[in-house]
């Protein structure tokens, strides 16, 4: 889940660079619309702020973590296939970016190793 708010919060940084300097992008057609960054970075900016919240419940050892990690894990393949149908991802990416996902859900639901140290 670090590696994915990480990843998320770099992939903003970078849509935003590219909405300002469009010449970065190295192709002659390339033009971002506003709405299609706001679609990008608001859910992305979300994903982050509730991947922060589950950091601080996870390192507190908080119950809650398990399901605000639930939470999260349903929420970014949501986001994922709303980016693929508005033209923002690719079919091969949507993919690859939800399987992390569909491992956490099960890892979090399954595992008694994820259970066993939140006492609070």
């Amino acid at each position: 889940m670090v590696y994915q708010l990480v990843h998320g919060l770099v992939l903003t940084g970078g849509s935003n660079v590219l909405y300002n300097n469009p010449a970065l992008a190295k192709t002659q057609d390339f033009s971002l619309p506003l709405s299609g960054l706001l679609v990008y970075d608001i859910p992305n900016l979300i994903l982050a702020a509730l991947g922060v919240v589950f950091l601080i419940l996870a390192f507190k050892k908080m119950k809650a973590a398990i399901a605000c990690g639930l939470v999260l894990s349903i929420l970014w393949p949501v986001v994922l296939l709303i980016w693929h149908v508005a033209g923002e991802k690719s079919h091969f990416g949507t993919i690859v970016d939800i399987l992390p996902n569909i491992i956490n859900i099960f890892y979090l639901l399954l595992s008694k190793r994820v259970k066993a140290p939140f006492v609070k």
